[in-house]
C-alpha cells in the first residue's frame, strides 16, 4: 500500500466537483420549477439565491467531490482499485449525501415525495458519475 498521492486526489476531487455541478445545473434546468412549486405548496419558501448562496454551493460541491474521491482512495487497499470500487463508493456516498436528506425532508415537511425522490436519485447518479470520474484521475504514482 503506497502513500496517497495528494496532487492526484485534489485534481480528482476537482473533477468530481465539476461533475456534481453539471448534474446540479441540469437538474435545475429540468425540474427547478417543479421543485420550487413543491416547496411553495407547503409554504416553505427557499432562501433567495444570493451571491453568498452561490459561493456556498460551490464550496459544498468542492467538499463533496473531494470527499467522494477520498473515500475511493481509502477504499482501494481493501476493495481494489478500479471502476467497481468507485461505483460502490459512489452509491454509498450518493445515498448518504442526497437520498437520506431528501427522505428526511419528506418526513419532516411533507414536501412532495415524488420531486424529493427524483432529486435524491438524481443526486445518487451524480455521486456515482462524479466518483467514477474522480477515480479515473487518481493514481498512486
Amino acid at each position: 500500500m503506497g502513500r496517497i498521492n495528494g496532487g492526484r486526489l485534489i485534481v480528482g476531487g476537482l473533477v468530481a466537483a465539476v461533475v456534481i455541478f453539471i448534474f446540479h445545473m441540469i437538474f435545475h434546468a429540468i425540474w427547478g420549477e417543479r421543485a420550487m412549486a413543491a416547496f411553495d405548496a407547503i409554504l416553505i419558501h427557499p432562501v433567495m439565491i444570493t451571491q453568498m448562496a452561490r459561493i456556498s454551493a460551490v464550496v459544498l460541491f468542492l467538499v463533496e467531490g473531494y470527499l467522494f474521491v477520498w473515500l475511493y482512495v481509502v477504499a482501494r487497499p481493501r476493495l481494489g482499485a478500479g471502476p467497481a470500487t468507485a461505483l460502490k463508493i459512489g452509491v454509498v456516498a450518493g445515498v448518504l449525501t442526497f437520498m437520506v436528506p431528501n427522505l428526511w425532508l419528506v418526513a419532516i415537511t411533507g414536501v412532495n415525495p415524488q420531486i424529493s425522490w427524483i432529486d435524491g436519485m438524481w443526486g445518487v447518479v451524480s455521486a456515482i458519475v462524479a466518483t467514477l470520474a474522480g477515480a479515473a484521475i487518481y493514481q498512486e504514482t
